[in-house]
């Protein structure tokens, strides 16, 4: 299911069945943003987008050691007895969520425009001509002068969606 790609991160944990609370042992794979998991046969995988990863405590009934990670689509409890092993996997993924974030936060669509008005301390030409062409110049109120698309939060579900502006 890797499609060739090399794994940043493999080894056996158990993961903790959504019905039924037992610990399970699968083998799991981290390609890229994807945490992939197997028994005999493939059984999921998760997409590390907008995750939290939640520290490494332990089960006092079943006397593992474990952390959370919870996606927008799926929650998972992952497990080990050994904490060092369990911790190397809770840090590597935080690491490729960060990463994620980061992406998410750098990466500007090709639609995503923003433009201001007012003045600034290095002007360019587009800079002079917003400015020329803006209401303010002249004393008066701004006056509509760009629409586009921006990407903005939902408060509620904090999704970035695309919206109109005029």
């Amino acid at each position: 299911r890797s499609k060739g790609k090399q794994p940043k991160l493999e080894g056996w944990l158990t993961k903790c069945g959504y019905h039924i609370n037992k610990y399970l042992p699968r083998y799991f794979q981290l390609v890229d943003n994807v945490l992939l998991y197997h028994s005999a046969r493939f059984k999921g995988s998760v997409r590390l987008v907008k995750s939290i990863i939640g520290t490494v405590n332990q089960d006092e009934k079943d006397g593992i050691y474990k952390f959370t990670c919870q996606t927008p689509g799926k929650s998972l409890v992952l497990g080990a007895h050994d904490k060092e092993r369990l911790q190397v996997w809770v840090k590597k993924l935080q690491e490729v969520v960060l990463e994620q974030k980061a992406r998410s936060v750098n990466a500007t669509p090709k639609h995503a425009r923003m433009w201001t008005m007012g003045t600034s301390t290095t002007t360019t030409q587009s800079d002079h001509s917003i400015r020329r062409n803006s209401a303010q110049d002249q004393g008066g109120p701004p006056r509509h002068f760009q629409q586009g698309f921006l990407l903005k939060e939902e408060p509620r579900t904090k999704n970035m969606r695309r919206r109109l502006f005029v």
